[in-house]
């Protein structure tokens, strides 16, 4: 069990008191009571209430996982819920087999069991406690009594709790379990080897309690004594250990003396430990390493809990030795503990595999240099006054013409020579700041062999520093990139033949968009003067045919109301006027509104709209029309109000004349710049990829739509009814005489 802790297992046969002594113990000891026996009738309770078979394994498995078992005090709890005296119930009892005998559920409650037994000192009763739940408790007690004896306590048990029970039926049930809990292939009732077997026969409550006290006490007075032999034997072990260790071990306060040391001080160092402890373990530290030291005790002594840190400390012979230490710190004691190797050698090893590894930096940069570069000319020349070479590739050959033997401590500013004037000053002054700055220069310059040939060379290139920042040389890699200049010609030339056209084909594009924005404004403008026309069209009709019409129409009305006509020759010739009259207004008033309706002229595209759904309701037969208009402008332009009403014209003339439809929905809404119409009939319908010329006055509306609109779908089936939607700019009036202006 673990350290401090102590549990104590009461096992035995039911009935032999377990569960009143474990309880009445562990309040006596002040430890906590499990009552494990508790738990299984929890179980039980559970699977009666609902109805659970016995043989129903799996299910009592996962009823267990499910369900949540409590104790406070001796109320047991599940779900919540006290259960105390429920689970103690006979019909309870008789299902308890059912939950012991499973594995897994027995399983699943041992694990709690041995969770529970991990918070704390506990007195824990059942019949497998000391064997298979807590096998290393300190005090395992075997509580046992006679079967009669047994017997009466659980026939007095039952009637206190309102049962009638007999007393050869409980005893025959005793023995029965007995037989059951010592044969169960899981959890039987088995006394531990080391438990100590205690019989309650002529014994008092008082009495067995008191007798486990006892034992319990002794068990922990040696349990005590053992921790502390062991403890001792343990320190003695590690302190001999310590002076084995081929390492520094010591313990120091944060006073800033050590407080143990071991052997290795000595044997590394010099001191002895009574030398050692005498002085604070600042005097034994090199005094260049003093304020690291410190600093690093500092941040020990502000909680820090480990790190290490490398410093020289001082030998008994005046020597130093390299240490490095771990420490770790101790604040709830004041102390620290370190260790420390010696890493004199391994220091040295070191700084020797440091500066042969610098020395392999720089050759395998140099390596690195002349490898990436290549193809081309790398060299390396000396920062003195004429910047000697010291080193150029093969590569020089080709560029060059030239033999790199014969370079090499030549000056290299005859190189200078060959560069071409116009280049020569750009390219010194490039170099020059590059290498005062420290920086990488790259250039591009014509370059004249020694034959006269010009070429483009690239040149890359580094200075070389010493540790205190003087220059010491130049590495550079030089390319020839005659083929990549002529290249880069030829596309220049390339790019700008390309520019040339792509800006004869703008121009040539915005001619003719400008052309396009000209036939639409020439069609704009024509459609204005076709509405002007029918405007005065109107008006003549209006003011000319319609009035005299309307005037005829009167005084054949006042003459019928004469009295002096009687003749019915005459009567017959009056009604044929009349009727022709009628026939020509109507007709009139139709041509007015087949050109341009003076309610669109005077009131604006919502209301005409509204005007002609009247029109086609009072028709004989009309279908049902219903209108819904949601837009916020007032007035559009005259060409486009004109546009719109045509093709709600059209729609309404192809759903109300010719679809046969019941019912016909007419919608104007706008969203934002946009307005759309949309007219759907409940009609025939037709096929819309087989439309005959001019049927439906489609063509109208797919040219109205194309000239002026923004989208037009026509949806339609045999059968199924017909729904055209187009959709316009919203171009107000006074943005329209705008663009006119």
């Amino acid at each position: 069990m673990a350290d401090g802790l102590m549990i104590v297992t009461i096992d035995g046969p039911a009935g032999a008191g377990k569960s009143t002594v474990a309880r009445l113990l562990a309040e006596r000891l002040g430890f906590r009571f499990l009552d494990t026996g508790a738990m299984y009738r929890a179980v039980a309770l559970a699977a009666l209430r609902r109805g659970l078979a016995g043989d129903d394994a799996r299910g009592w498995v996962d009823l267990a996982q499910r369900i949540e078992i409590g104790f406070e005090g001796r109320r047991v709890f599940l779900d919540g819920e006290d259960v105390s005296d429920a689970i103690r119930a006979s019909h309870v009892t008789a299902h308890v087999r059912y939950a012991a005998d499973n594995p897994r559920v027995r399983e699943h409650l041992v694990e709690l069991q041995q969770a529970i037994g991990r918070t704390g000192n506990m007195v824990t009763e059942g019949r497998d406690q000391g064997t298979i739940v807590f096998p290393h408790a300190e005090c395992k007690i075997f509580l046992t009594a006679s079967p009669a004896e047994r017997a009466r306590r659980r026939v007095d048990d039952l009637r206190q709790r309102g049962e009638a029970p007999e007393f050869a039926g409980v005893l025959a049930e005793q023995l029965a379990r007995d037989e059951r809990d010592a044969s169960r292939p899981v959890g039987p009732l088995i006394k531990a080897p080391d438990a100590i077997e205690i019989n309650t026969d002529g014994l008092s409550l008082d009495d067995v309690v008191s007798r486990l006290a006892e034992l319990v006490n002794a068990h922990t007075v040696g349990k005590l004594e053992t921790q502390l032999a062991r403890r001792q034997q343990a320190e003695a072990d590690q302190r001999q250990i310590n002076n084995i260790l081929p390492v520094l071990v010591a313990t120091a306060g944060f006073d800033g003396y050590y407080r143990e040391v071991n052997a290795a001080f000595e044997r590394i160092l010099g001191w002895s430990e009574q030398e050692s402890l005498s002085r604070t373990f600042f005097e034994f530290i090199h005094p260049a390493d003093r304020a690291e030291a410190t600093a690093a005790f500092d941040r020990v002594r502000s909680g820090e809990p480990a790190f290490n840190f490398l410093d020289r400390n001082v030998c008994k012979d005046g020597s130093y030795r390299w240490i490095k230490w771990l420490v770790v710190s101790l604040p709830n004691r004041d102390l620290v503990f370190g260790i420390g190797q010696d890493v004199t050698e391994m220091k040295a090893a070191d700084d020797d595999r440091r500066r042969a590894e610098q020395a392999l930096r720089e050759s395998e940069r140099r390596l690195s240099t002349l490898l990436s570069n290549l193809p081309g000319v790398v060299s390396r020349c000396k920062a003195d006054s004429e910047w000697t070479v010291e080193f150029v590739s093969d590569g020089v050959r080709s560029l060059m013409g030239c033999d790199p033997a014969t370079l090499i401590g030549q000056p290299g500013t005859c190189f200078c020579e060959l560069i071409h004037p116009d280049d020569r000053p750009r390219v010194f002054e490039v170099m020059q700041e590059a290498l005062a700055e420290k920086w990488q220069y790259r250039l591009e310059y014509r370059f004249c062999s020694p034959a006269g040939k010009e070429r483009w060379l690239w040149e890359q290139g580094v200075g070389v520093y010493s540790k205190s920042g003087e220059l010491e040389a130049v590495e550079s890699f030089t390319t020839d990139i005659t083929p990549l200049k002529h290249a880069e010609v030829e596309i220049r030339q390339a790019r700008e033949e390309l520019e040339r056209r792509v800006e004869e084909r703008t121009a040539e594009l915005a001619e003719a968009n400008r052309k396009l924005q000209c036939e639409q404004d020439a069609l704009r403008r024509m459609l204005q003067a076709g509405d002007h026309d029918r405007e005065l069209i109107t008006d003549q009709i209006h003011d000319g045919v319609a009035q005299r019409l309307l005037g005829a129409l009167m005084q054949f009305e006042a003459f019928r109301q004469l009295d002096s006509c009687t003749s019915a020759e005459a009567q017959a010739i009056f009604a044929a006027g009349l009727a022709a009259l009628r026939q020509a207004s109507a007709e009139a008033r139709g041509l007015m509104n087949r050109t341009r309706t003076p309610v669109l002229r005077r009131f604006g595209l919502k209301a005409a709209i509204a005007d002609l759904i009247d029109q086609f309701s009072e028709q004989p037969s009309a279908p049902e029309i219903m209108y819904r208009c949601d837009v916020q402008f007032r007035r559009l332009a005259s060409v486009l109000e004109n546009t719109i009403f045509r093709v709600a014209q059209e729609s309404l003339v192809n759903a109300c004349l010719h679809s046969r439809a019941e019912r016909v929905r007419v919608i104007l809404v706008q969203n934002g710049d946009k307005v759309t119409l949309e007219v759907e009939d409940n009609g025939i319908g037709f096929d819309v990829t087989h439309i005959a010329k001019g049927r439906f006055g489609l063509d109208g509306i797919r040219e109205r739509a194309r000239l002026l609109g923004t989208g037009l779908i026509v949806e339609s089936e045999p059968g199924k009814g017909t729904r055209i939607r187009a959709t316009f700019p919203v171009i107000s009036a006074h943005e329209q005489e705008q663009g006119d202006e």
